[in-house]
């Protein structure tokens, strides 16, 4: 439940969030760039970051988050746009580092801004 509460601060009133399968949700942004879901997965990893999760009394932990990223294409099959993003969350849980793997090149710049790369490649991801 905390999970989920954790995902909804995060989002927009346009936006939904369902669970797909034990640990994973969906997220979907509609009429969204993708710069805009890269901030919104970035707020995602530090809104988990920030939560402490008690199993046990007294035992404190905190979770990791691998989040794919990816923009629908027109015309493109669900089944295959979901396999595409659900395989770069996989590539984020591979990594064993808390983050999203972007189906674009992201970029911190030395100066706090972000840029937006698009990959050609995506499904041999």
């Amino acid at each position: 439940m905390r999970l989920g509460q954790a995902v909804k601060r995060c989002l927009r009133q346009t936006d939904s969030a369902y669970r797909y399968g034990g640990e994973e949700f969906t997220i979907i942004l509609p009429m969204t760039t993708s710069g805009y879901g890269a901030l919104t997965a970035e707020r995602i990893r530090a809104e988990f970051k920030k939560e402490t999760f008690s199993p046990m009394p007294g035992q404190g932990i905190h979770l990791t988050v691998s989040i794919g990223l990816a923009q629908y294409k027109k015309q493109e099959d669900m089944k295959a746009f979901v396999h595409r993003v659900d395989q770069l969350m996989y590539q984020g849980k591979r990594t064993g580092e808390t983050g999203f793997v972007p189906s674009y090149n992201f970029k911190h710049s030395s100066n706090g801004n972000h840029h937006f790369d698009p990959i050609s490649n995506v499904e041999t991801l």
